[in-house]
């Protein structure tokens, strides 16, 4: 009878994504995440597939968790605008939070794949910001509508502004954690909506 590993999956994945996070795909080794997951490398293949595979895993785990909290960050908003800035609150309080300047799991993965031969990832990565873009359309849309938002850009080119202002100011975070100067930088980039 052969030996069946027992393991919640959900922990694996979360263990995983912290590994990949913080070094990056290239520079994650099996080894890395055989020690991160207590799974053996056979466990991993048999469970998960490739390293890719693994990979993109992580990388939905990490989508949805951010996709949530911006969801719930939006939800009670009282106009399209304030939902808008209750996202910038929320990265800017992510930022200052992330001690280990990790950044974005998403933009770093542009960073690191988006112009590599990866095709499933570049595949991921576009999926990834039709999704983001959508979701900052729809937002757009209540602001324009609810008039806290101007018209003079269609709703998909400020969604597309605001997804570009978001991860720029992810990228800026990495090395500059001074709240004032992200608040700021925050301030800048909505009142374009004004």
């Amino acid at each position: 009878m052969a030996n069946t590993i027992q393991y919640n999956k959900e922990e694996v994945l979360s263990k995983a994504t912290a590994v990949f996070h913080k070094k990056g795909y290239n520079g994650t080794g099996m080894q890395d995440l055989v020690d991160a997951t207590g799974l053996n490398r056979s466990s991993i293949y048999n469970s998960f597939g490739s390293k890719m595979d693994l990979y993109l895993a992580t990388l939905d785990v990490y989508k949805n968790t951010h996709d949530d909290l911006h969801k719930a960050c939006t939800a009670k908003a009282k106009n399209g605008y304030t939902a808008i800035q209750n996202v910038f609150k929320l990265f800017v309080t992510t930022i200052i939070k992330d001690l280990d300047n990790k950044g974005c799991m998403i933009v770093n993965c542009k960073s690191e794949l988006g112009s590599s031969s990866y095709k499933e990832v570049i595949n991921w990565l576009i999926r990834s910001d039709e999704k983001g873009i959508a979701f900052f359309e729809s937002l757009i849309k209540k602001g324009q509508e609810d008039g806290s938002i101007n018209k003079l850009q269609s709703t998909k080119k400020y969604a597309l502004y605001i997804t570009t202002c978001l991860q720029g100011l992810r990228m800026t975070g990495i090395m500059n954690k001074n709240r004032k100067d992200l608040e700021a930088l925050a301030s800048t980039f909505i009142q374009a909506l004004k």
